[in-house]
Order: C-alpha cells, then sequence, then structure tokens
C-alpha cells in the first residue's frame, strides 16, 4: 500500500494491518463500510485482504482516503434510513485508473477523474481492481448553495482530460494533503472556493445555469444557522424561537428554510444531537464517560428520553452501540 496522501495530523486512521488474516475483511466491513462509507462490502478476490482509510473533516465536508484490494459496496434502503445526510460523493482515483459498475452500468475513470455519486439513493457499486483514492462528502444543502439540484449529477464525470477538470482535481489534491494545515479562521472560504470550482466545471461541461442569486441567499443563511446548531448542541435551552431570534428572522421564516430539507428545526437539532452521541459512543476520546454522561454532553438532560429516541433512529439501544465498539477495540 502506498503512503496516504492525506496528512496524519488531525485525521483518523484505520487498517487491516494488525488484524488477524481471517478476521480482515469481517473488521473492514464492521468497523469502515458500516461507519464511514455507511454501506455494506462484498470482497471481489479470494486473495488475503487488505484495506486501509485516513479520515479528516474540514467543516461540513469530509476527507476519506481509502486503499483497498477488489470489493463491492451495497446501499440499501435500510443504511439510507439510518443517514444522518445525505450527501454527495467525490471520488478521484489518486494512483491508478479505475474501472466502475453502478447498477449494471459499467464506466472507467482515469487517475485524476472527478465522479459523482447520489448517496441518497440504493445502489451498488463494483470497483474491479484495487482502489486508491479520495472520497469526499459533500452535503446536497450546502452544495446547492452553488449548484442546482446537485443530485442530478449522480454518475457525472469531470475528467482530467478537460481544463476545468484538471483545475478542480490539482485543487482538490493538493488541499487533502494539506489539510491538517488549515487554520480555522480559512476553513469556511477554503471549502466555499472549492465547492464554487466544482460547481462551475459541472456547469462549463454539461451547459447547466448556475443557482438564481435568491436561492443563493437563502441556501447561505441556512447554512449560517445549521453551523451555529453544531456550535450549540450542548445547550439545553436552544429552541427554533432562539434561533430565530438570534438570526433577526421570524420563526415562520426559520421553518421554511428548514422545509427544502423536509424537516423542522427540532427534528433537524435532535438528528444532529443523536449523530454526535452515536459516533462519541463509539470514539475511543470518550471511553472514560458513561452513556448519560455522553447525552448530557450534546444537550440532552432526560437519560430515558435519550434512549428512546436513539433506538428509534438506530435500531439499537445506545448500550449495544457502546457494547459492540468495546468488543471490536478487544480484537
Amino acid at each position: 500500500m502506498r503512503k496516504f496522501l492525506i496528512h496524519k495530523h488531525g485525521s483518523q486512521t484505520l487498517s487491516t494491518q494488525h488484524i488477524a488474516r481471517q478476521e480482515r475483511f469481517d473488521f473492514w466491513m464492521e468497523v469502515v463500510c458500516r461507519e464511514f462509507i455507511k454501506m455494506d462490502c462484498r470482497l471481489l478476490t479470494d486473495n488475503d485482504f487488505n484495506g486501509s482509510l485516513r479520515n479528516h473533516r474540514l467543516n461540513e465536508i469530509g476527507f476519506t482516503e481509502i486503499h483497498s484490494q477488489p470489493q463491492a459496496f451495497i446501499r440499501t434502503n435500510r443504511h439510507l434510513s439510518h443517514l444522518d445526510e445525505d450527501p454527495m460523493l467525490v471520488s478521484i482515483p489518486v494512483y491508478r485508473n479505475v474501472n466502475r459498475t453502478i447498477d449494471s452500468r459499467s464506466f472507467s475513470a482515469s487517475r485524476g477523474d472527478i465522479t459523482l455519486f447520489d448517496s441518497g439513493r440504493a445502489q451498488e457499486l463494483v470497483v474491479a481492481g484495487d482502489f486508491e483514492g479520495l472520497i469526499l462528502r459533500v452535503p446536497k444543502s450546502k452544495l446547492s448553495q452553488f449548484l442546482k439540484h446537485p443530485e442530478d449529477y449522480g454518475g457525472r464525470i469531470i475528467p482530467v482530460s478537460h481544463s476545468m477538470g484538471l483545475l478542480t482535481s490539482n485543487f482538490i489534491k493538493t488541499l487533502a494533503s494539506q489539510l491538517g494545515n488549515i487554520q480555522p479562521d480559512t476553513a469556511t472560504s477554503i471549502v466555499d472556493n472549492f465547492l464554487q470550482l466544482l460547481a462551475t466545471s459541472l456547469q462549463s461541461i454539461y451547459k447547466q445555469k448556475p443557482v438564481d442569486q435568491t436561492t443563493a441567499l437563502k441556501n447561505i443563511l441556512l447554512s449560517q444557522i445549521k453551523e451555529y446548531i453544531e456550535s450549540q448542541l450542548h445547550n439545553v435551552f436552544m429552541t427554533p424561537p432562539q434561533i430565530a431570534r438570534n438570526f433577526g428572522i421570524s420563526l415562520r421564516s426559520l421553518y421554511l428554510l428548514f422545509e427544502q430539507d423536509e424537516q423542522t428545526p427540532s427534528r433537524y437539532i435532535l438528528n444532529k444531537r443523536l449523530s454526535h452521541c452515536y459516533h462519541a459512543l463509539q470514539n475511543i476520546e470518550y471511553i472514560r464517560l458513561n452513556i448519560t454522561e455522553i447525552a448530557f454532553k450534546y444537550g440532552f438532560n432526560d437519560a430515558s428520553h435519550f434512549c428512546k429516541a436513539f433506538k428509534k433512529k438506530y435500531g439499537l439501544s445506545p448500550r449495544a452501540i457502546r457494547s459492540h465498539f468495546l468488543r471490536c477495540l478487544k480484537h
């Protein structure tokens, strides 16, 4: 396996290197596919499996670098029901060409080509050869600030042979290599520049009109509100009326902004809190906190209510999730 392009500073790395051979793919499927990619995996070779992953987050954008052997990724309606967000996936093979099949439709991506996938639908993606590349998770709500109906671009390729494709591909790879050095006060503008470049590339190649200014302003406001909610999850007194007052808008306007996501502000806050708790229960940094302490850390003030909401969303109790994580640590 080659060295990671993403620097280790501020990143999380997982590998099968120190896992027993007969347990490697099970580990990969449980910890990597279901946790990070939110899919099931199916091995396509009888050879001993090896895989590694490095994960980093820049504001709303998740960067994952994967080095692995041939496999199929399957996303079912069951996976979709557990998604906390509905992102577009941006895939770039960094070191070699890749042959892929999506729901029986085959296509090739050259090294550096950018392919977009709509993660909001059930599908099977087969990667026929070894994959060494980047996968970016871009929330549709964020991308739609720069690109109309981003889900319409699922399966589209920005070829590196196109001038805009080369520029965008090189920007993404450079950005990935510098993730550990980006300061918080510049992260927002860097993300916006990247998304504007990605949108411009797609509009240039596929001749689509840009987003109108009114829609863009509403989406920017919604993004700012979501960033505020993210920063205030610990605050048990955060409510839709308080958020509306903070941004100087009416409560009705706040609810209208969230209508495009087909959810209410209260539901969005609840899902965000549950998501953070879900990940904290499986994060070694929070191993010393018990389940109730984790729930209270993210704004819940009733342990019983938290457990019921958690099980309704994820199908398992917080205790079951924590126990499964602890068993994985022992392997």
